[in-house]
């Protein structure tokens, strides 16, 4: 699966990091970094903090929320994204690094304007480990951005929208248990 990939989901296989002193390990997304816990925190718009539970650290999605604040030009940008996209700010599902260093690789690739573009599609890519995303051809970015921007967009309700993979699970799964009650124990041709 591709970091792309993983944006478009927001969920997935733990992502394969360089360690700090050479040899790779396994770093699961939300696994916070000693400079993610130092990370400055802003106050949490009334509109980002509606939509958390109880149990969600307000401390850490603050650092999340400064992290995904300094991305956008302006605060109404900053509330759309996290809307958008919750799982770019909750604490335990991404981290600081993750946004900055996503957003400064997507400035690197793209400029500030294309950057700015991407992340207006897909809040998501902000939730990328920014080693895999560079990795990523410009053309992938964009393409990924776009998709998630067209399906987003299709006139077709929230919740069903919210559920599209479950959708497609049943979809595909439903025609494979039927064919394996139709052999019912047997060898199928």
């Amino acid at each position: 699966m591709t970091v792309l990939a993983f944006a478009l989901l927001s969920s997935g296989p733990p992502l394969r990091l360089a360690a700090q002193r050479g040899a790779p390990s396994l770093i699961r997304m939300g696994t916070w970094l000693p400079e993610d816990m130092t990370a400055k925190g802003l106050p949490l718009p009334s509109e980002v903090e509606s939509k958390l539970s109880d149990d969600t650290s307000r401390e850490l999605t603050e650092k999340m929320w400064a992290a995904l604040r300094g991305c956008y030009d302006t605060e109404a940008e900053a509330i759309s994204a996290a809307e958008r996209s919750m799982s770019t700010v909750l604490p335990y599902l991404n981290r600081p690094s993750n946004i900055v260093g996503s957003y400064r690789v997507l400035c690197d690739k793209l400029g500030a304007d294309g950057a700015r573009s991407v992340i207006n599609k897909n809040p998501n890519v902000l939730s990328c480990n920014p080693i895999e995303l560079a990795r990523e051809s410009d053309e992938s970015i964009i393409s990924a951005a776009d998709l998630v921007d067209r399906v987003e967009n299709l006139p077709i309700p929230p919740a069903v929208r919210n559920n599209l993979d479950k959708i497609a699970f049943l979809l595909f799964a439903v025609p494979v248990y039927l064919r394996i009650q139709a052999c019912a124990g047997q060898t199928c041709g």
